[in-house]
């Protein structure tokens, strides 16, 4: 075997014709690298100190992430305790929560069942019963004349006028026979 490289090798073995591949770049030692593939060399004092400069630099980050590493420590048993904390609060909340609907719906219960019971007693009285179909009558009433509105309009002050006479009598005998009769079928024990 020769001691050709192989660039060398394949430098001579190639098609008739082709040219030859250029020499490949080697290495020299210069104090003033050019750019063409040299490399500086450094006298071994340089090399000493330079090495020293990186030690020291290694060694500050070393002590930088050891820090870092202490106080993201910390931080997460701060985080740890402070999220226990609010777990707490939130417990607590929930549980305060929980309280104030529990009273809030025992009130509601309470409440509703004083009016249906209020509600039941008034039923039994005519007046009250007289004086609710009255009102769903005059609700049904509004609704009709609201769907009639077109028909009904008028600018004759004197249309509008016995409109709201006929309104204010009925509302003016309703008050009248309500407080008449009112107490007279009253039925609630006082």
């Amino acid at each position: 075997m020769s001691n050709q490289s192989y660039a060398d090798a394949a430098a001579s073995s190639g098609p008739i014709g082709a040219e030859k591949i250029p020499e490949p770049a080697r290495l020299q030692e210069t104090p003033n690298p050019s750019g063409s593939g040299n490399i500086e060399s450094v006298s071994q004092k340089k090399f000493d100190k330079l090495k020293q400069e990186t030690e020291k630099s290694r060694a500050h980050l070393e002590a930088d992430v050891e820090r870092a590493k202490k106080e993201a420590k910390e931080l997460e048993k701060k985080a740890k305790k402070e999220g226990k904390k609010l777990l707490e609060l939130l417990k607590q909340g929930y549980a305060d929560a929980g309280k104030y609907f529990a009273e809030f719906s025992q009130n509601v219960s309470e409440t509703t069942n004083a009016a249906l019971t209020k509600t039941s007693k008034e039923l039994e009285n005519p007046v009250v019963v007289i004086q609710a179909l009255a009102g769903i009558g005059g609700l049904v009433a509004g609704y009709v004349t609201y769907l009639e509105r077109h028909r009904i309009r008028s600018d004759s002050n004197t249309v509008l006028g016995i409109h709201a006479a006929i309104i204010t009598g009925l509302i003016g005998l309703d008050a009248y026979l309500f407080g008449k009769y009112y107490p007279k079928y009253d039925k609630k024990q006082f």
